[in-house]
């Protein structure tokens, strides 16, 4: 199959695109507008439903120099029955209900270096329930069962003092949230003081049924590798290993770190060694990384290149500019300008 770029352009749109978000288990996507509209837009059909229009969460930030100039992020649940607006490097956002316009939830993830992070949140589904994993805190995460309507891990955690450390206190500024592509692990890549990124996983299943605590220091919390940098990018490439954009290695020796560019292959499988794939002709600012069964897909500012993962070859390269969203279910990459979607189809070649 040849990969071919289909540019759509929505007239009926009341204003500029400002975020997309695509429906992972249909054809569709969720488009919010500069003036705060919301739409439902099936692209097989190339229908496009009016939601809502909301009131967008504040994105004002402390007026000192920022990490990241804060901005509105979408995302949505597998079936597209939820969404959420909140903002990156910014402490607000909302959750409602696309067939109700109903605000289910209103996030506020406080004002502790929050322009460190993009906001952290992510959905996943667990028999059939939709549940929304995010920030109430730096340093803590929240669940909640979008289809029963309650809050899902209960826990209290006493406040530091300098004399003590509680029980299950969490030293860890949580940062962006990936969830597997079975929905039953979370790879947050966020970073502890003085700054260094630490990106962490665990089971959903064991946070959700028996330890509230799993996110903070449970069992199956794993602390993948030390990084002078967070908020790059990263991806699943199964339900068992991660991909992290940048090479870093650092040598306990000397504490120092050896910087190549290329992707960091993590298994959470004990006992399975790192791979280092080196690709040095990545000399582009590099947006995300993404995989699909056989191809790990570098975005970046001049072009996106499709790499082989069981032969690491480059197959194929597309020029590019923009930031994309991979699309799971159309098997394709999404990004837009002004009213006009742009998709790049046939990912599997």
């Amino acid at each position: 199959k040849s990969m071919q770029q289909n540019k759509i352009l929505i007239e009926r749109l009341e204003s500029s695109i400002l975020a997309i978000s695509p429906i992972q288990q249909t054809n569709a996507l969720i488009i919010l507008t500069e003036q705060a509209h919301l739409y439902h837009y099936e692209s097989e059909l190339q229908q496009l439903t009016h939601i809502i229009q909301i009131e967008l969460p504040d994105l004002v930030n402390k007026t000192k120099d920022g990490y990241k100039q804060s901005e509105y992020r979408l995302h949505s649940s597998m079936n597209g029955l939820y969404v959420a607006v909140v903002v990156d490097y910014g402490q607000f956002g909302i959750i409602l209900n696309t067939e109700t316009g109903n605000i289910i939830l209103r996030l506020d993830g406080k004002n502790y270096h929050e322009d460190t992070v993009p906001f952290s949140i992510a959905f996943t589904q667990i028999q059939d329930e939709d549940i929304v994993i995010y920030r109430s805190d730096w340093n803590r995460l929240e669940t909640f069962n979008l289809s029963s309507n309650k809050s899902t891990t209960h826990r209290n955690i006493a406040s530091h003092d300098e004399q003590n450390e509680p029980e299950h206190y969490l030293d860890y500024f949580h940062g962006v949230l990936y969830v597997s592509p079975n929905g039953l692990h979370i790879l947050d890549d966020g970073w502890i003081w003085h700054p260094i990124g630490i990106p962490r996983t665990w089971s959903i299943l064991e946070w959700l049924n028996k330890n509230v605590f799993e996110s903070e220091d449970g069992a199956s919390l794993q602390q993948h590798c030390y990084r002078e940098n967070w908020d790059l990018p990263l991806c699943w490439l199964d339900n068992d290993t991660i991909a992290l954009w940048h090479i870093e290695l650092w040598d306990d020796e000397e504490y120092e770190s050896i910087n190549k560019l290329g992707v960091l292959i993590r298994s959470l499988k004990k006992g399975n060694p790192d791979l280092l794939w080196e690709m040095p002709e990545q000399r582009q600012e590099i947006f995300h990384i993404y995989a699909t069964d056989k191809h790990l897909i570098i975005v970046g500012s001049e072009n996106i290149s499709f790499y082989n993962i069981a032969s690491q070859n480059l197959t194929s390269q597309l020029k590019n500019n923009r930031k994309q969203k991979q699309h799971l279910a159309r098997q394709s990459l999404f990004s837009f300008e002004g009213k006009t979607l742009y998709e790049i189809n046939h990912l599997i070649s």
